[in-house]
């Protein structure tokens, strides 16, 4: 639905995605998507959308370090596309939306950029949480620090992780650039991030939010989490039905 729901909002964008090449067949893996904003061309719902296969020896038992690594190669122009061994270059000024594939869009997420004053927009949480910093987005403008800080996370911060069951990695790169102000950026708050956690709100209540959000589109960007995301369907019919 993150394709179709996208598009309704934005015809021009690149979407790369990088898929387990077992997820298929493997339900509780996640896909993490890539938003590249260039270009003039017009897109249909899975037009201009590049499914870059991940190798299973690549990807297994280390879901989010992959992501970053390919993410980091993204931003630092390593990327390298398999079926043509083309690189992938960014130019500065290029802006980036990371996005997991969870996602259900209500606007344009690259209006997240109009809002920013510097080169990175996070998403802060709607409670006081222990992770201060919600993962599943983030937008970058491709700039000299920004490449910096991700060739500075791939050398320094990604040791921690070897070996280590990885699940909060990417979050835990968000939420420390935020607490440690390592870079200058833009808080976009859970506007551009609606996830209420059911740890705080309750399952049931928290089902309600995300219905409520939806339907009142009083959000730009809904991230649906564990049972929720049996809602991802519901949303896409009634999307098509244009309720």
């Amino acid at each position: 639905m993150f394709c179709r729901t996208f598009r309704e909002y934005n015809k021009t964008a690149e979407i790369i995605i990088y898929k387990d090449i077992l997820f298929e067949n493997n339900k509780n893996k996640t896909v993490p998507t890539i938003f590249h904003a260039f270009g003039e061309k017009t897109h249909s719902f899975y037009e201009g959308v590049r499914m870059m296969p991940i190798e299973q020896d690549e990807f297994l038992n280390r879901r989010c370090l992959c992501r970053l690594k390919k993410q980091v190669d993204e931003i630092t122009g390593n990327a390298c596309w398999k079926e043509t061994k083309e690189k992938f270059l960014l130019s500065t000024g290029d802006r980036i939306i990371f996005a997991d594939a969870d996602l259900v869009f209500l606007d344009d997420p690259f209006k997240c950029f109009d809002r920013m004053k510097t080169d990175v927009g996070l998403t802060t949480r709607m409670t006081n949480y222990h992770w201060p910093v919600n993962g599943g987005f983030s937008a970058w403008v491709v700039s000299s620090e920004t490449q910096n800080v991700w060739t500075t996370f791939l050398d320094t911060f990604l040791e921690k992780y070897q070996g280590d069951k990885d699940w909060n990695i990417d979050q835990d790169f968000l939420c420390w650039l935020y607490t440690e102000k390592l870079i200058s950026y833009d808080d976009l708050g859970w506007n551009w991030n609606f996830c209420p956690g059911k740890d705080v709100f309750g399952s049931e209540l928290v089902e309600q939010m995300y219905r409520r959000a939806y339907e009142s589109k009083s959000v730009k960007v809904i991230h649906l989490k564990d049972q929720s995301k049996n809602l991802m369907e519901i949303f896409d019919d009634a999307n098509r039905m244009g309720l």
